[in-house]
């Protein structure tokens, strides 16, 4: 279940923000967020292999047989699923009517 969560928050996104084949690495949906820029840009200062741009296909949503390519260097991709990850355990915490738990400096519920 959580795995379909994730990949169907991942096409949303990833849909949603390829629709401007002229955008830069820096220039569609999640990566325009001061949020995930600032993630991208820690996990590049960490690992410059993060810098390596790599590109993927994702289906377009209402076709068969289109897809979109997206090129974003590593720091992005993992800024963006970490992204994705922190929104599927917010809906989900939402979902069961539990409380919303915000991550601390440590890792754990605050």
């Amino acid at each position: 279940m959580k795995a379909h969560l994730i990949a169907a928050t991942a096409c949303i996104a990833l849909t949603g923000c390829a629709g401007n084949p002229n955008s830069n690495s820096l220039g569609i949906g999640f990566a325009q967020s001061p949020e995930v820029r600032a993630l991208a840009e820690q996990y590049a200062e960490e690992d410059p292999r993060m810098r390596e741009v790599t590109c993927r296909t994702e289906p377009v949503t209402g076709s068969r047989t289109r897809v979109n390519r997206i090129c974003l260097t590593r720091a992005e991709w993992r800024a963006i699923e970490s992204n994705n990850a922190e929104n599927v355990r917010t809906l989900q915490g939402r979902a069961g009517g539990g409380a919303v738990c915000e991550r601390d400096a440590m890792g754990g519920c605050s």
